[in-house]
């Protein structure tokens, strides 16, 4: 889960940081990291644009299909799980990756 803060100074981004951390280690989220130099934010969005290819790789010689959705963020959490228990069911290579 790669997640993008802005704010009006550095101690609110840094307090919006400290409280996704919270949340995602209350919900079994992994380790939880974030960058504030340019040259440390470049690499984790490498890393996030890297998630294509890396998907391809689950089955080699496949053709990928991007799809996309417009979600309401309240609802997110919602239809990424419901689409994860459809990938499940049909058998599908289907890793879930997008922004928001």
């Amino acid at each position: 889960l790669f997640l993008e803060f802005t704010g009006m100074s550095e101690a609110s981004v840094a307090e919006q940081a400290d409280l996704a951390g919270e949340v995602c280690a209350e919900h079994g989220g992994g380790s939880f990291r974030w960058a504030t130099s340019e040259e440390e934010r470049r690499r984790l969005w490498a890393a996030r644009h890297s998630t294509y290819y890396a998907s391809l790789a689950l089955r080699p010689g496949s053709k990928g299909i991007v799809t996309d959705a417009c979600v309401p963020i309240s609802r997110l959490a919602e239809v990424m799980r419901e689409t994860a228990e459809d990938v499940t069911r049909t058998g599908v290579v289907g890793p879930i990756f997008g922004h928001a």
